[in-house]
């Protein structure tokens, strides 16, 4: 098992606790570990092979034995004990927004619901709006998550198959009988969610290069194989294809599995009116003579276009934009200078302030701005006016430590309701970098939440707007706001907009970062880190600004550090 199927059932278990009214500090230790496990930058495998599982955030005597358990013998006698005290379609009701241990436990005892389709049955007798504490909206909103749940459930985030990607990659690509191989399809896109994953190879022993990944520890079952293609089930949830294509075919392929299908039928037609044909196993001449295929760039230079980056081949103007010379300069992860959203032990954070500090510059970075939550969104140990004034105090002795870097006093206060701040501009005036955002009431209608951001744009003290439209994905829709509205006031009072890379956020998202890019908005990629670990989350960042066409000239962290103060309200 890997990080991320560990964690998946230890959140499972937490799950099932809940649903259990087990001890509310079982169930979170148990979430506690999950998001340790699925935030470590190496295989939990090594780990416990160095015997270093206890030294993992969260992980104490017992859960390290459920681990052990988990890699050497594939599955936890007591785990599964507690997985299958309940019915397991009990737990999937919980992935419904709007659903939670307590309405799942009500719905199960009152009406025997123990499956999506007994919840559809139910919602459609009308028969919970007479149940007292639900109601017609309680129900609407159950509605609304079970449809975003359908919707959505056969994709996954971009961060939850990185990895996996990644291992498989590594796997063909160290195997002596395959000579080249990629992944193609909406991951090399970087869309935020996969519904497959496409890769390809060249290999001179075909046969044996599909019979090679058919067998792949990742693989579940094997859905079809043959002797250039194989289709298989991975564990994680999704299926993948494996084409083994002629090395001179290779680019050719890459381009056409690479997409999206509206930009390749664009750039066909381009080819058609040179005479030329273009699939997906090279380019061709009337009469059939090949010219090409062997690299991507084949491609391009046949239908005279320089070279587009494959975030955004969606047919949506980068070919005009090609044919003019004037595709942008994509923002790289190398641009990235520092980040301003990360979180420490003084609010909900994993490390101390010096400890995140230490690894970002291990990362790379020049600085951090730490920046915990005030303490209004039910945070233990939020941020008051005191504790700001004492937190300034570390900060400053931590610098004193530290050698060409730099860490930013900083907080992320809670937006209220009425769009006011819970600190005074008095104690907020006293920090680098001010992050505000929307944790809570997000139905507000649409006016009344977009003058409540608005109010925070124009706060002469806010920096950043955190994760704008407050959407998860897979789980929970954007807030209903005017974004063109806080596009113009971010512009006109130099609010910059974060893109958030927390991969279950990816917010703003590519089309909104696109069009506020167009208002003269400037952004902050940053990563929300509450663990060391996720400071290498910002690669999802990045890779959501390119497909939003974000230049580094966009985004005030690419800045140094004087220039990037300067900048600040």
């Amino acid at each position: 098992m890997d990080n991320i199927e560990i964690a998946k059932i230890f959140n499972e278990i937490a799950d099932v606790l809940e649903l259990k009214n087990a001890n509310p500090f079982r169930a979170n230790a148990y979430r506690q570990a999950a998001l340790s496990i699925e935030s470590l930058p190496q295989d939990i495998k090594d780990i416990y092979q160095d015997d270093k599982l206890k030294e993992i955030p969260g992980i104490g005597e017992k859960i390290a034995q459920h681990i052990k358990d988990l890699i050497t013998k594939g599955h936890s006698v007591e785990l599964d004990r507690i997985i299958n005290s309940l019915p397991r379609g009990l737990v999937e009701l919980l992935r419904i927004n709007g659903l939670g241990p307590k309405k799942v436990k009500f719905i199960y005892k009152k009406f025997k619901v123990k499956s999506i389709s007994d919840l559809k049955k139910l919602l459609n007798s009308h028969k919970l709006e007479s149940q007292r504490g639900w109601g017609e909206k309680t129900v609407n909103n159950i509605k609304e998550g079970l449809g975003l749940y359908e919707k959505f459930s056969q994709r996954l985030p971009l961060g939850q198959v990185d990895d996996l990607v990644q291992k498989i990659l590594h796997e063909l690509k160290k195997n002596y009988i395959i000579d080249r191989a990629e992944i193609a399809g909406s991951f090399r896109r970087s869309k935020e969610t996969v519904g497959d994953l496409d890769f390809l190879a060249t290999s001179k022993r075909p046969q044996q290069a599909i019979n090679f990944f058919c067998q792949l520890p990742e693989v579940k079952n094997i859905l079809s194989s043959g002797p250039t293609k194989a289709n298989v089930f991975l564990k994680r949830g999704l299926e993948a294809d494996l084409r083994v294509v002629e090395p001179d075919s290779f680019g050719a392929a890459l381009y056409y599995f690479t997409g999206s299908k509206a930009h390749n039928i664009a750039t066909r037609k381009i080819g058609i009116s040179k005479g030329l044909k273009i699939n997906e196993y090279g380019i061709y001449k009337r009469g059939g003579r090949k010219i090409g295929g062997r690299e991507e760039m084949d491609v391009f230079k046949a239908i005279d276009l320089p070279w587009i980056p494959p975030e955004i081949r969606e047919n949506t103007g980068e070919i005009e934009a090609a044919r003019k010379s004037a595709l942008p300069k994509l923002i790289t992860q190398k641009d990235i200078k520092g980040d301003l959203h990360v979180h420490s032990i003084w609010s909900e954070g994993a490390q101390t302030i010096l400890e995140m500090a230490q690894a970002a510059k291990k990362f790379g970075y020049k600085y951090i701005a730490i920046t915990d939550h005030d303490a209004t969104i039910g945070i233990t140990h939020g941020l008051t006016a005191d504790r700001v004034i004492k937190q300034l105090k570390e900060i400053k002795k931590a610098n004193k430590s530290l050698k060409d870097f730099k860490i930013l006093s900083g907080i992320e206060i809670d937006i209220h309701k009425d769009g006011s701040l819970s600190l005074p501009d008095k104690v907020l005036s006293m920090l680098d970098v001010v992050v505000a955002s929307v944790h809570s009431y997000f139905k507000q209608p649409r006016a009344e939440m977009t003058k409540r951001i608005v109010n925070a744009v124009r706060n002469v003290n806010v920096d950043i707007i955190a994760h704008p439209t407050t959407r998860l994905i897979n789980r929970r829709e954007p807030i209903n706001v005017d974004l063109e509205e806080i596009y113009r006031e971010a512009k006109k009072n130099k609010t910059i907009l974060e893109i958030n890379s927390q991969w279950n956020r990816l917010d703003l998202n590519d089309v909104n970062a696109r069009t506020a890019k167009s208002f003269g908005v400037k952004f902050a990629i940053s990563t929300d880190s509450h663990y060391i670990s996720e400071l290498q989350n910002i690669k999802f960042g990045v890779a959501i600004a390119r497909r939003g066409w974000i230049e580094k000239k966009d985004v005030v962290n690419s800045m140094s550090l004087n220039n990037l103060l300067k900048s600040l309200k």
